[in-house]
């Protein structure tokens, strides 16, 4: 199959990010993360703190943000981490300068030393194999992020490498139940926007965490996005939304009339019934988006 003359969004910072404020917007995706830290990060914070700390000494705690992105969900969860650890030392991973700048500016944390690391994953797992100083993490976070590590074994194997004994890792992915990952399994057109290992799943991470011999804890992060302007011509943030489920720049215009078509009848498809009528509500569209949290605890036998 011969590849497409399109754009994918990854390739555009500018574009990429006006789409996915649109899909937050749209979603209540913030909202529900910071929640879940809130309701259920919260415990782990209490492990961390009561499996490694003695109550009565309060040391600085070591954390690590894998593809950190702008930092908003990674403070929420270092916020349930600082009445335990009121000093952290928090590592940020991220190749995107504008992402960086954006954390700086509005996920910073007092009386958390940061360490900024403007790089990729392969790039910061290279340097720390020549350059290691020995430093070991009681928290990762790998939220959203897996999609752009390459073997997805590997780079849990690495994280676990990189934890203490009890230490935590948590890695958010998308559920191969949701609109967003169904929508890429069924149109082999698209995969030319998407890297390989953008079609990691739930079920991917799941898998590799078992064969490292390791159990996991797994949290559903659910929620509907309003696709209603996605059938509009005219309404820009329903073509930004397009865009971003496509992973294709201005998809609606550049792709084949006939692969939008197939597409917005997917979707269409996709539509959640009234939850009192049972019936589709063509007025608004709302199709289900789907995330795993999904924890791992590093034991004594690991």
């Amino acid at each position: 199959m011969a590849t497409p003359a399109w754009t994918t969004i990854c390739h555009n910072f500018v574009h990429y990010k006006r789409c996915y404020d649109v899909f937050e917007k749209r979603s209540g995706k913030v909202d529900l993360y910071n929640n879940w830290a809130k309701e259920e990060f919260s415990k782990v914070a209490e492990d961390i703190c009561g499996g490694k700390r003695n109550p009565g000494i309060r040391n600085p705690i070591c954390t690590l943000g894998m593809g950190s992105g702008t930092g908003s969900f990674e403070m929420a969860l270092l916020k349930q981490l600082q009445p335990y650890f009121p000093s952290m030392h928090h590592t940020v991973v991220e190749p995107c300068e504008e992402f960086i700048s954006h954390y700086k500016l509005h996920s910073v944390l007092e009386n958390v030393q940061y360490d900024w690391q403007p790089k990729t994953f392969q790039q910061y797992m290279h340097d720390h194999e020549c350059t290691s100083n020995g430093r070991k993490f009681d928290f990762i976070s790998a939220v959203n992020s897996l999609y752009y590590t390459g073997n997805v074994k590997e780079t849990i194997r690495f994280l676990i490498d990189q934890l203490t004994e009890s230490g935590y890792l948590l890695v958010v992915v998308r559920s191969e139940k949701g609109s967003g990952f169904r929508i890429i399994v069924n149109f082999p057109e698209l995969h030319p926007a998407f890297k390989p290992s953008y079609f990691i799943s739930s079920k991917t991470v799941s898998e590799a965490i078992a064969e490292l011999g390791m159990t996991a804890k797994v949290n559903s992060l659910r929620t509907n996005v309003d696709l209603s302007g996605v059938f509009d011509d005219d309404d820009a943030e329903g073509d930004d939304l397009l865009d971003l489920f496509t992973g294709v720049m201005n998809f609606r215009r550049t792709a084949p009339e006939t692969l939008v078509e197939r597409v917005l009848n997917f979707l269409r498809q996709e539509s959640i019934p009234d939850s009192e009528s049972g019936k589709i509500n063509y007025m608004n569209h709302s199709v289900c988006v789907d995330w795993d949290a999904i924890l791992v605890e590093k034991l004594h036998k690991q």
